[in-house]
C-alpha cells in the first residue's frame, strides 16, 4: 500500500497504447480508439513448430492445432501455404521422388519440388532399379548382373530440353547383393550415402556418392548421422558422449571423435546433431517432470556448439526444438529462442570468425495465455494467466488511466502458485485482488503477502462478491459466508449468510422480511434497516450494489423481471433480464450474441433508460465492470485485453468504508484509511488547530485502486512539534471529471502530551 506524503506523487502510468481504428463516439458507448490495451500475453510454453526440412528457398514445418498436415514457409516472403499430400513421405532438400508404372509397364520416377509444385519425370531403362538417390532432375539407379548381383550403377539426368543422358558412377565394390539404398535423410544436391548388402559380411556396407565426380567412396565408420557440406556423422554414442565424424573432402582419412560435455540440470542427453562449417550442433531433450519443482513448463533444452575434434561447447540459444535440419547451403536451422514470447526458426552459419553464428528467418507467434480470470476495480486491472513471465500460474495486475490519454502500467506479478485460480479473480477495489483456495478466500497484498479469509467446509469455496475489506464466499456443504480481510485470518468470518447478497462499503443488501422487498444490514452496527419495496412482487435471486444503485433480478424465462432500484428516490427503473448482467455507476451491461449490450439509467427513477452496443466480444470471453470506476475490461479475439471507458456521468465522489485514529496514540502519528467509490485525480488532508488556523496540509495524487491512506506525524508545515491538544481533520478530494474539489469527511484527533518532546 502507498502512503500519502506532503508532495504530490505522480501516478506511475508508463506505458501508453490506443487502438489503431475508431468508432464515432456515441452517449454510453467509448470510440475504440480510446481504450486502454493489454496485449496478448504469451503462453508458458512456446507454440509447437516443428521443423521437418529445408530447401533452397523456404522450409517444411508441421504447426500446433493442425494436425496431418505439413506447411512450406518462404525465407524471403515469409509466405506460408499448405504442401501437398506427400509432404508426409520422406525426402530431403523440400524435394520428393515416387516410382510409378507407366502404361506401356515401364517404370519412372516423379520428383516434386514441394516449394512450386513442378514435377520432373525420368524414366528408368528396362533392368534398371531406383536406388532412392536423386536430386531435383536427376535419379541413381543400378543394373543386376547374371548371377543376381549388382553389375553396375549410373546417374540419369533430365535436361531442360528433355533428353536423357546417362553417366555410369565409379567406385562400386564387387560382390553386392540385391539390396541397394540411399537413405532419404542422407542425401543433398551434392551427393548421398549408400548402402550395400554384401555377400562378405565384414566388408564395407556403406560408401558416399559424389555427384559431380560420379565416384562412390567407401565410408571407414559406419552410420545413420546426418550429411553436412563438409562432415559426415557417421557415428554417436549416447552413453559415451561421442560423436564420430567423417570428413567429406576426403573419406578416406580418419574418422574425428568429438567428445560431448555430459548434460546437467534438467537437461538428460542430446535431442539432435547437425554440422554447420567445422562445429557440430546438438540439441537437448528435457525430462519433463510435473509439479513446483519440475520441469513441466521448460520450452526445451540448449543449443549447443562444440568445434569437431575439440570437447568445449557453446550455448547458442537457451531453449531449442531438438530438430536440427540442413539446408542446401549448408546451413542449418533450428527452432528456439530465450521463451514463448522469443520464439522463432533460425538459421545457424559459420561467420567471418569461423564461429557459428544465429540470424532469424521467421518467428513463430505465441498462443495468446488463456486467462483465469479478468477482473477490474478502481483503475487496477487484474487476471490470472499462466504466462511466460512466470513458472507458474500466475496473478497479475496493471494500473490504467484514461487522464488525458489510454495508459497502462507495468506488469506487476502479484501471486504464483499452481492451481489456486479456481474461480476466477475479484477486484477489491483498493488496489488488492481476491481469488478462491482451498481453505477460502486469498488476496494477493502489493509486498507479495498473502491475506486469507477461512470459511468452513470442504471443496474449493467460491468467491461471489468482494469490495474493499468485505467478501461473500460460498463453501460447498456449509453455505455462505461474509468475511472481514482486514482482521486476523483466524477470526475473519462475520457470520453465515443466506440468500442473494451484495456488498457495498461496509453494508450487505439483501432481500427484505416480504416479497418484492430489500434491506441494507450493517456489519458495524450489526442492523438491519426497514424493508424497501422494489415494486417486483418476487424475491431477489440476484442482487448487485454500486453507490444509490441496487441491481436486482428474480424470477426465470418468460416470469424473469430485473430493475435498478434507484437508493436516492426509492423506485426501481426497469432493465433487460439477462443472466450475465454486471452492474456499474448508472449504467449495467450485459453479454448477448456475441456483443456487451450497456443500458444507461443514469438519470434515475423517471428518467430515460437507453441500451447500446458497447463492444462486440469473441465466444468465451473474459470481461469485467470496475463497479470503483466506471470502465469495461474485455478480451478480443486476438487474445488482447481492452479497457473502454463508458461515457456515462457518475455519481458524486464519496466514501465507501474507511478508518481514521481517533488520537495519535502517543506514538507522535496519526494515520488514516478511506476507500472511496472511484479514483480520485488528488486528496487533501487539512489539519487545523482548535482555533481554526491551518497547522498542516497533506495533498497527494497517491492511491491504491480507489483507496487513499494519509499518514500525518504530528509536525506543523515548518517541520515543528504541534503543540499538545485537540484538533480537526478534513478530507478533501477531487474527482478526475471536474477540476472542483469535495469534501468528504472530517474528523477529531488528539495530539497527546506524550508525542510532544
Amino acid at each position: 500500500m502507498a502512503t500519502a506524503v506532503a508532495v504530490a506523487a505522480g501516478a506511475g502510468l508508463c506505458t501508453a497504447v490506443t487502438a489503431p481504428s475508431a468508432v464515432a463516439a456515441e452517449p454510453g458507448r467509448a470510440s475504440a480508439a480510446s481504450d486502454a490495451v493489454v496485449p496478448p500475453q504469451a503462453r508458458y510454453l512456446p507454440r509447437e513448430d516443428t521443423l521437418l526440412e529445408a530447401g533452397a528457398t523456404g522450409y517444411l514445418h508441421k504447426r500446433e492445432g493442425h494436425k496431418g498436415r505439413y506447411w512450406w514457409t518462404e525465407y524471403a516472403t515469409g509466405e506460408t501455404r499448405e504442401a501437398p499430400a506427400l509432404a508426409e513421405q520422406l525426402g530431403h532438400s523440400g524435394l520428393r521422388a515416387k516410382e510409378s508404372s507407366q502404361p506401356d509397364g515401364s517404370w519412372s520416377v516423379v520428383i516434386t519440388d514441394l516449394a512450386t509444385g513442378s514435377k520432373t519425370t525420368i524414366g528408368t531403362p528396362e533392368g534398371a532399379v531406383f536406388t532412392g538417390a536423386y536430386t531435383a532432375d536427376s535419379i541413381v539407379v543400378h543394373r543386376f548382373a547374371a548371377d543376381g548381383n549388382v553389375a553396375s550403377m549410373s546417374i540419369l539426368r533430365r535436361a531442360a530440353d528433355g533428353t536423357i543422358t546417362e553417366r555410369a558412377v565409379t567406385g562400386a565394390p564387387d560382390g553386392v547383393d540385391r539390396w541397394v539404398n540411399a537413405d532419404s535423410t542422407r542425401q543433398d544436391g551434392r551427393g548421398a550415402v549408400i548402402g550395400f548388402q554384401r555377400v562378405d559380411p565384414a566388408a564395407p556396407m556403406q560408401y558416399l556418392l559424389d555427384y559431380e565426380t560420379a565416384r562412390l567412396t567407401v565410408l571407414p565408420k559406419p552410420g545413420d548421422g546426418p550429411l553436412s557440406e563438409r562432415h559426415v556423422v557417421a557415428d554417436y554414442d549416447l552413453w559415451e558422449y561421442k560423436v564420430v565424424t567423417v570428413d567429406r573432402r576426403d573419406p578416406t582419412a580418419a574418422p574425428v571423435t568429438t567428445t560431448i560435455p555430459k548434460p546437467t540440470g534438467p537437461e538428460r542427453s542430446y535431442g539432435g546433431f547437425a554440422v554447420v562449417g567445422d562445429w557440430l550442433l546438438i540439441s537437448r531433450d528435457v525430462e519433463k517432470s510435473p509439479g513446483p519443482g519440475g520441469t513441466k513448463y521448460v520450452p526445451g533444452g540448449g543449443l549447443y556448439a562444440i568445434p569437431i575434434g575439440g570437447s568445449q561447447q557453446h550455448q547458442l540459444l537457451r531453449y531449442s526444438d531438438m530438430k536440427l535440419v540442413t539446408a542446401p547451403d549448408g546451413s542449418v536451422l533450428v527452432v528456439g529462442g530465450s521463451g514463448a514470447a522469443d520464439w522463432a526458426v533460425r538459421r545457424v552459419t559459420v561467420g567471418a570468425d569461423g564461429k557459428p553464428q544465429l540470424t532469424k528467418v521467421r518467428d513463430v507467434p505465441f498462443v495468446p495465455a488463456q486467462l483465469q480470470g479478468l477482473a477490474l476495480g478502481g483503475g487496477v486491472l487484474s487476471y490470472a494467466a499462466h504466462t511466460d513471465a512466470a513458472p507458474l500460474p500466475s496473478l497479475y495486475d496493471h494500473d490504467v488511466s484514461f487522464a488525458g490519454a489510454p495508459a497502462v502500467g507495468e506488469r506487476r506479478l502479484r501471486h504464483t502458485q499452481p492451481s489456486t485460480f479456481h474461480y476466477g479473480v475479484h477486484a477489491l477495489g483498493d488496489g488488492r485482488t481476491g481469488f478462491s483456495n482451498s481453505v477460502g478466500m486469498y488476496v494477493a497484498n502489493a509486498d507479495k503477502s498473502l491475506s486469507v479469509v477461512r470459511v468452513p467446509g470442504s471443496g474449493i469455496p467460491e468467491v461471489m462478491e468482494t469490495t474493499g475489506r468485505y467478501s461473500l464466499i460460498r463453501s460447498y456443504g456449509s453455505g455462505q459466508f461474509i468475511g472481514d480481510v482486514r482482521r486476523n485470518s483466524d477470526d475473519n468470518v462475520l457470520m453465515p449468510w443466506d440468500g442473494a447478497a451484495s456488498l457495498w462499503g461496509g453494508q450487505a443488501w439483501k432481500p427484505g422480511h416480504t416479497v418484492g422487498t430489500i434491506a441494507q444490514y450493517d456489519f458495524a452496527t450489526q442492523r438491519t434497516t426497514r424493508d424497501f419495496h422494489l415494486d417486483s412482487g418476487c424475491t431477489p435471486n440476484k442482487l448487485q450494489a454500486v453507490g444509490r444503485w441496487v441491481y436486482w433480478s428474480c424470477g426465470s424465462g418468460a416470469a424473469a423481471k430485473a430493475g435498478v432500484w434507484d437508493h436516492k428516490v426509492r423506485k426501481s427503473i426497469p432493465v433487460p433480464t439477462n443472466g450475465s448482467a454486471r452492474l456499474g455507476d448508472g449504467f449495467v451491461v450485459r453479454e448477448a450474441d456475441g456483443k456487451l449490450l450497456l443500458t444507461d439509467f443514469h438519470q434515475g427513477a423517471g428518467g430515460a433508460v437507453a441500451t447500446r452496443e458497447f463492444a462486440a466480444v469473441p465466444a468465451g470471453a473474459k470481461w469485467a465492470v470496475d463497479k470503483f470506476g466506471g470502465d469495461v475490461a474485455f478480451t478480443d479475439a486476438e487474445g488482447a485485453i481492452r479497457i473502454r471507458p463508458v461515457n456515462v456521468p457518475r455519481s458524486p465522489i464519496a466514501v465507501v468504508e474507511g478508518v481514521a485514529d481517533p488520537n495519535n496514540a502517543g506514538d507522535g502519528a496519526w494515520n488514516a484509511r478511506w476507500q472511496l467509490s472511484r479514483p480520485p485525480a488528488s486528496w487533501t488532508v487539512t489539519v487545523k488547530d482548535s482555533a481554526g488556523k491551518v497547522v498542516r496540509t497533506l495533498t497527494s495524487t497517491d492511491r491504491s485502486g480507489a483507496q487513499i491512506e494519509a499518514a500525518w506525524d504530528t509536525k506543523d508545515a515548518a517541520g515543528k512539534q504541534a503543540p499538545a491538544g485537540a484538533y480537526t481533520w478534513t478530507l478533501t478530494a477531487t474527482p478526475s471529471d471536474s477540476p472542483t474539489p469535495t469534501v468528504l469527511r472530517t474528523g477529531k484527533v488528539t495530539v497527546s502530551p506524550t508525542s510532544v518532546r
